[in-house]
């Protein structure tokens, strides 16, 4: 796969602090930016990282494919007591628009997932159209492993399937 970092020109969301991408050439994505999401708070030192994975299209996405595109994933829960605290991790469920039931019938990813989710390396993962012919899966607070690129180019290219069929 080809590959490049590349200088940004404009920063691509307000709070973000980095200036640089790495640009794709043969794959579902485009482009991967690490984005610092918010500076530490007082008396803190840590900050919250967000991986944003561009998704851009050949065309300019109607205002239906936008509201379809849209999902975010949720960790689903056995025997929580009170209902809220512990629990066995049972599934992730995505929500959203037409792309959540597309990546919900996915068995193969929804059991990466899951490893993800009981080695506690899950990420909040939201799908969101950014811009007249852009989508971004934004990872919040991700590890990058091996696998993980496959997991979001292949999330990638249901967005990709999705525009095409509008």
């Amino acid at each position: 796969m080809k590959a490049e970092v590349v200088k940004l020109n404009a920063p691509f969301w307000k709070y973000q602090r980095m200036d640089r991408a790495v640009q794709l050439y043969s794959a579902n994505i485009n482009e991967i930016r690490i984005v610092v999401a918010g500076g530490a708070s007082p008396g803190s030192t840590s900050y919250t990282f967000h991986t944003h994975f561009r998704v851009l299209l050949d065309i300019p996405l109607p205002a239906a494919t936008k509201r379809a595109v849209v999902a975010k994933s949720k960790v689903i829960k056995q025997n929580k007591l009170l209902g809220i605290f512990g629990g066995k991790i049972a599934y992730i469920r995505w929500v959203g628009g037409s792309m959540a039931d597309n990546l919900n019938q996915d068995n193969e990813l929804q059991k990466v997932l899951l490893v993800w989710a009981e080695e506690k390396r899950l990420p909040k993962i939201r799908i969101k159209p950014m811009g007249k012919s852009e989508v971004t899966i934004i990872a919040h607070a991700t590890t990058m492993g091996e696998d993980a690129f496959d997991v979001y180019d292949r999330i990638a290219k249901y967005v990709r399937e999705l525009a095409s069929a509008y």
